[in-house]
């Protein structure tokens, strides 16, 4: 049953649709009433647009609509917003709605602009050609199915010539389409399980129309996984879990074994020289699960169990004692070191048998007391005997100096530098290196000659008052076609010394537009163009065009020009 009434519905829907569809036309102007699908019974406000286009302009319209009072009644047009502003603001537009035959399913309605038809002004349309919207409310006893909005022009007319001509048009109607606004009630309802799907069914409280609703399993609500027996080192575990829909649907999982949590390995006995390292470690879950291990390598450096030392050899003048201990784990293994430090020999009655010079040292020779060994030591040198230091070479302003002296005793010499004098210079003779002027007197200066870069300057005689080195001239008051204007120069030495001359005024004849020295057509032309901003001249040009002295160039200054171009102007 609901499906062939919504199946009526939507047949209905298109062939008001297409019933509504309007013919547009270029040369008319077109009007259409929009069409809405699905309103239900009881809605307050439904909406329709009336879409009426600008061309052809038009200026006035007086339209009646029609509709079904059992399905519709009139609840009021509202105007565009552009539409409602003019109005509102005192623009020359007016609008009148008569709705006094509305119960009949008739309201009439006109509205008139005072705009220019065939200017560039008249009726605007709003967004999308929008003229105004009607609102109907939808009682609760319509009928169902669709409900036409007729739209008929009784005149729609623009003024030309003081005279209201008619304007041609095509118009379609629309409407909407009545439904229920079903409400639902539920007759009978079957909730989904776990496993299995439920349904319901309803009826309308209001057309008694029926449907049913099926609904599939809705599956298991599985709770947390909870522990039912702990898994220990070596065996499993048992978690379960609860459906929150059926506490009789359980799901079970076993879960690994722990596996021991061994601790860090410990050391039992630690390594010698004849066994290795033992160590241990225990389980955290169980202290009996013990395991062990034997670790690393024999321990041959600090792994003995060393007896004490013994003397084996005594010490001479060249040889230390020599020292023995012996490991108690192994006899084999014994250690040697180096025991009291030899005595070393008592050598006596040195002898001088090289005599020491001024830098090589000399030697003396002894013997020992308790083996006759022969032993030689140094004899310190007895150093230089200088003489003072005397001037070699003199230093300059780019070069140093050298200093000399000698040994009384060996003959040998030292020499030793002195530092740059920067005042020791080879001047040259002052010379010219310009002339005087405005700021200074003449300007000397002399060279080194020992280096080029070294030089001085002074500066002698008085400044020359009019030995000037002026710049460029530049424009500080510029000239215009009524006033002179003024350039200046300023001189290089000194920028507070300065000159200034006068720029003339240019010279020109008004009405002589193009300075060809006679005044014709084109000159009137082009005064025209300027008038109409149509050329941008400067300011000379304009100077010339304004005939009339009023500082602006207007049509007035044309006809002027051209008339003195005729002979008619003196």
């Amino acid at each position: 049953m609901k499906k062939l009434l919504s199946l009526l519905l939507v047949l209905s829907l298109i062939a008001a649709f297409f019933a509504a569809v309007p013919a547009f036309a270029d040369d008319k102007v077109n009007i259409s009433v929009d069409t809405v699908a699905d309103v239900a019974r009881g809605t307050e406000g439904a909406e329709l647009t009336v879409r009426i286009s600008a061309q052809p302009r038009w200026s006035s319209l007086q339209a009646e609509i029609t509709f079904d009072p059992e399905a519709l009644h009139f609840a009021g047009i509202t105007l565009d917003p552009e539409l409602r502003r003019q109005i509102d603001d005192g623009e020359p537009c007016i609008f009148a709605v008569n709705s006094d035959s509305a119960a009949a399913g008739v309201v009439t309605f006109g509205y008139a602009s005072a705009y220019s038809a065939d200017g560039v002004e008249g009726y605007l349309p709003g967004e999308d050609g929008c003229f105004c919207t009607l609102s109907f409310d939808i009682p609760e006893d319509a009928p169902f199915g669709f409900a036409g909005v007729g739209f008929e022009v009784i005149e729609l007319s623009r003024v030309e010539a003081d005279e209201p001509v008619g304007v041609d048009c095509v118009v379609s109607g629309g409407g909407m389409t009545i439904v229920c606004g079903h409400e639902w009630q539920t007759l009978q309802s079957v909730p989904a399980a776990c496993e299995e799907g439920g349904y319901a069914s309803f009826v309308c409280s209001k057309c008694g129309e029926t449907y049913e609703e099926f609904y599939p399993a809705t599956g298991h609500s599985w709770n947390e996984w909870e522990e039912a027996r702990p898994a220990n080192c070596a065996e499993e575990g048992l978690e379960i879990r609860i459906c929150a829909n059926d506490p009789e649907h359980i799901e079970r999982r076993s879960t690994d074994p722990l596996g021991h949590d061994w601790g860090e390995w410990e050391t039992v006995s630690a390594a010698t020289c004849v066994a290795r390292e033992v160590q241990t470690r225990v389980c955290a879950r169980d202290s009996s699960h013990i395991e062990e291990r034997e670790f690393g390598e024999l321990d041959l450096t600090d792994g003995h169990s060393w007896g004490e030392w013994s003397e084996v050899l005594a010490p001479s003048c060249t040889m230390s004692a020599v020292e023995m201990r012996v490991c108690g784990n192994d006899d084999s293994h014994f250690e040697t070191r180096e025991g009291a430090s030899a005595l070393g020999h008592s050598f006596g009655g040195w002898v001088v048998t090289t005599e020491p010079g001024c830098t090589e040292p000399g030697v003396e020779t002894g013997r020992c007391s308790r083996c006759g060994a022969a032993g030689t030591r140094e004899v310190s040198a007895v150093g230089h005997s200088w003489s003072e230091w005397e001037t070699a070479v003199a230093a300059t302003c780019v070069s140093e100096g050298v200093e000399t002296r000698f040994c009384a005793r060996c003959g040998e010499t030292g020499s030793r530098e002195l530092a740059i004098d920067p005042s020791a210079h080879e001047w040259s003779e002052w010379g010219t290196v310009s002339g005087a002027n405005c700021v200074h007197g003449t300007l000397e200066a002399r060279v080194c000659a020992n280096d080029a870069s070294h030089t001085e300057s002074r500066e002698t005689g008085e400044p020359d008052p009019n030995a000037h080195a002026w710049g460029e001239w530049e424009v500080t008051v510029p000239v215009t076609v009524y006033e002179d204007g003024e350039e200046t120069r300023i001189c290089k030495n000194d920028p507070s010394h300065t000159e200034t001359r006068v720029i003339p005024k240019p010279v020109y004849t008004v009405c002589d537009v193009d300075f060809d020295g006679v005044i014709t057509v084109s000159d009137a032309l082009r005064a025209l163009r300027i008038a109409a901003r149509l050329d941008a001249p400067d300011e000379l040009i304009r100077a010339a065009a304004d005939a009339d002295f009023d500082m602006d160039v207007t049509v007035a200054d044309a006809l002027i020009i051209l008339r003195k171009s005729l002979g008619l102007d003196k």
